[in-house]
């Protein structure tokens, strides 16, 4: 009889850096740094950004040290699905997607650093990232530098 594990990429991939500097609660921003210009590729063997077609991922948001956030609210995370590798589904800073994230971190509602992480699905093809803080207190931002959104590709396999 057959045993299911999971087959994780090599390494994680950084999907957000400075996109994620000194952002307020309630704008967005978009995945412009990492992969192609912010685009990243989830096919099989598909060069640039490759995220090697995993159907899972290890999502780890981490927030620096010295960010303003006093109330434990939401940060929502969409990402913005393409089918042709050019346009993408509507999400910028101001636009949110109209449907439910594709996962959601809780932050404490605190000023030191904070590691955490989510599983969640990966779209086939290419995607940017749209990172929205929302309810995180009066004037709440993320540090100036250090935060992060990193994703670790895995499958399930049989063995």
């Amino acid at each position: 009889m057959a045993t299911t594990t999971y087959l994780p990429q090599a390494s994680a991939v950084t999907l957000m850096t400075t996109e994620l500097n000194s952002l307020a609660t309630g704008t967005g921003a978009v995945s412009s740094v990492g992969g192609s210009s912010g685009v990243f590729n989830n096919l099989q063997g598909g060069g640039t950004s490759n995220l090697g077609g995993y159907t899972l991922g290890e999502f780890e948001l981490y927030l620096a040290a010295t960010s303003t956030i006093s109330v434990a609210g939401a940060i929502n995370i969409y990402l913005l699905r393409s089918i042709d590798g050019t346009n993408f589904e509507d999400g910028s800073s101001a636009t949110i997607p109209k449907r439910q994230p594709d996962l959601t971190f809780f932050p404490a509602g605190v000023t030191t650093a904070q590691r955490l992480v989510l599983e969640a699905k990966l779209p086939a093809g290419h995607f940017k990232v749209l990172l929205v803080p929302v309810n995180l207190g009066s004037a709440a931002q993320f540090a100036s530098s250090g935060n992060t959104l990193k994703v670790l590709a895995k499958t399930l396999q049989s063995v």
